[in-house]
């Protein structure tokens, strides 16, 4: 979490975010600081029919490119075994 030119709030911090959202909402919470373990971790949890929502600022929006690139060489993997 990076503040957007404004004093970041003490004691406030994505892990804390999660961390209620968990204990409010239970076992399907997931926290991933970062993009280089989010896809993979992704790709082995999401199945057809799957939405994935991506919030925030900076490259975020690479994570959805990279699913959706990773999800196609899957499907093409799929078809040449049959």
């Amino acid at each position: 979490m990076y503040p957007a030119n404004e004093k970041p709030i003490p004691h406030i911090s994505a892990t804390l975010i999660y961390q209620k959202i968990k204990e409010h909402k239970g076992e399907h919470v997931y926290y991933l600081p970062g993009r280089k373990e989010t896809v993979p971790f992704l790709t082995d949890l999401i199945t057809k029919g799957d939405i994935v929502i991506t919030m925030g600022a900076g490259d975020v929006w690479k994570i959805g490119q990279e699913l959706v690139k990773k999800f196609k060489i899957i499907e093409r993997k799929i078809q040449m075994e049959y």
